[in-house]
């Protein structure tokens, strides 16, 4: 999260992305949950987020996305319901979300929003929770938002609740493929369940890989177990990994669930060189092309928390 003003009453924050460089599913847990161990990593794509408090008690959201449900089934107004009501729902707060991450791409928008929602109002009415009680409190809300508490890059275990910071993690370039339609994780997930039965044995981690530095050790060490069954469910991701194999990129991945893909780099220009090859050969293929950071740059004027 990265403070961009902040008062005593009013704080706004970016709510970064994130991309998971490495994702394999162990198996399903008897609460129906899916026992999993990821690497994520946090990138310089945002939504913006301003809480209000207010003297009266309650919870208003307000997001310029029209499409996007601002009622209680919100992970943001669900997170700050839980935070508030654990603090007995004394005060109340005004949340405006800007979206600038795109939903159901496995870019953690939402997840990374509602624990934003609870670092935030942890914050602002100075509860002193700390991270370990935050993330406690956001696996409520979802299995993503133990991350976000802190963000950076983690090593991620359970259903996503078990964080192990990776300090010293290199800083990456990435180019975000997204596609224009989203894909529901709980259909990958029901979908690679029979892929579960006939794996082998798990993939390990493979983190000396993952943060040696070396592009080319890097991108092999990429890995996530959910792409297969995402593209066998959703034909039109297929067209995409088709599109970006015929490119010579055949080391992007998928993030979570989908449907975003993407790739890694040394640097700003190759990626953004690398999208104007998939433009060249692809011009209407119907996808968003993206450049991000790893880590998260800060904006002018803003500090990270």
């Amino acid at each position: 999260m990265i403070v961009v003003e902040e008062t005593a009453d009013r704080i706004v924050v970016k709510s970064p992305a994130k991309v998971n460089l490495f994702f394999e599913v162990l198996g399903q847990r008897p609460d129906g949950f899916h026992e999993i161990v990821t690497v994520i990593q946090e990138v310089s794509l945002f939504d913006t987020l301003t809480f209000e408090l207010r003297v009266d008690p309650g919870i208003r959201l307000v997001c310029n996305d029209p499409l996007l449900n601002s009622g209680k089934e919100n992970l943001v107004h669900r997170a700050a319901r839980v935070f508030l009501e654990r603090l007995g729902g004394i005060r109340g707060v005004t949340i405006h979300l800007d979206k600038g991450i795109p939903a159901g791409a496995g870019l953690g928008g939402g997840s990374g929003d509602a624990a934003t929602a609870m670092v935030v109002l942890d914050r602002l009415l100075q509860a002193g929770l700390g991270a370990e009680e935050l993330r406690r409190a956001s696996a409520a809300v979802g299995s993503d938002c133990p991350f976000f508490v802190s963000g950076g890059t983690a090593l991620c275990r359970g259903r996503g609740e078990i964080v192990e910071p990776l300090a010293f993690f290199p800083r990456y370039h990435f180019l975000l493929v997204r596609p224009r339609f989203e894909v529901s994780t709980g259909a990958v997930y029901r979908h690679m369940a029979l892929r579960l039965r006939n794996r082998d044995k798990p993939v390990p981690v493979p983190l000396d890989e993952l943060r040696s530095g070396d592009i080319e050790r890097t991108r092999g060490a990429l890995f996530n177990r959910l792409e297969e069954a995402a593209i066998e469910l959703v034909p039109e991701l297929s067209e995409v990994r088709e599109s970006l194999d015929r490119c010579g990129l055949q080391h992007f991945r998928l993030t979570g669930s989908g449907s975003a893909f993407f790739g890694i780099f040394n640097t700003v220009t190759e990626a953004q060189a690398t999208a104007g090859t998939i433009r060249q050969h692809f011009p209407d293929l119907p996808a968003d092309l993206i450049p991000v950071e790893g880590g998260g740059a800060v904006p002018a004027g803003a500090k990270k928390a």
